[in-house]
């Protein structure tokens, strides 16, 4: 809550936990903020008014195109939201406003393709590759096995020198890949980790990555759990990411 010896700096940019339209308008002022207010609950889903629009439902997991993902319940039954970054639990009849100072931070505007897919080209370790960026699908980063191999990507371990006994080997240095079946064909899924991937003029560290052998994945995907690394919004034909502050 905002008192007399809250830094101005810090009203500014946190603009409080407000719990009333009315203490809102009093409070924030002219300064820009994401608003969300839980009109009621449903099984595995909230029924929210975003920025002031029209009640809607928004599912358990899911991120909106105002950049607000929805991740459940917590122990007190609260709605727990997380807005710009920051993480808030707001109770039925009860209202949030969040505005982080986000002006002059990187951004990328990536607009939709002749097929209404966002692709963009992003940095790994300094090396390009190509995205489509999907917000309504679940997970992080899924990356074909041949552009990994082509950014070099380290993803798992190499195979034993020859004449090497398995029992000798190291523990490996990767988790165990998962063995996954579609359409009558077995293909496994790695796991790991890149360093560095540049989104823009956003840099992003220790990225958790899905490197998949399928050969029908042709380019990297990325789900609602690595856009959440940044503030995403989208509307009509044009996806935004920025840093989060």
């Amino acid at each position: 809550m905002i008192s007399a010896s809250t830094p101005f700096s810090s009203q500014f940019s946190v603009c409080a936990r407000v719990v009333s339209l009315a203490l809102f308008a009093t409070t924030c002022g002219a300064v820009s903020a994401t608003t969300v207010e839980v009109v009621s609950l449903q099984r595995s889903a909230a029924v929210l008014k975003i920025d002031g629009r029209a009640a809607r439902t928004v599912g358990f997991g899911e991120l909106t195109s105002e950049g607000v993902y929805v991740s459940g319940l917590d122990s007190a039954g609260n709605v727990s939201v997380r807005i710009r970054g920051v993480e808030e639990s707001v109770g039925v009849g009860r209202l949030v406003a969040v505005s982080p100072n986000i002006a002059g931070l990187p951004a990328l505007s990536i607009p939709k393709d002749t097929d209404g897919k966002f692709i963009a080209q992003f940095l790994a370790l300094g090396q390009p590759f190509q995205i489509e960026v999907d917000p309504k699908r679940q997970g992080g980063l899924l990356m074909p096995a041949a552009d990994a191999e082509r950014l070099r990507l380290p993803y798992k371990d190499e195979p034993p020198a020859k004449g090497e006994e398995a029992k000798k080997r190291k523990k490996s240095d990767y988790p165990r890949p998962q063995k996954v079946a579609r359409k009558g064909k077995a293909f496994l899924n790695h796991f790991t980790e890149i360093k560095t991937i540049k989104v823009g003029g956003i840099d992003l560290y220790g990225v958790k990555a899905t490197i998949s052998e399928d050969p029908e994945l042709k380019r990297a995907i990325a789900g609602r759990n690595f856009l959440m690394l940044m503030n995403t919004t989208w509307e009509g034909s044009t996806l935004t990411v920025q840093r989060l502050p």
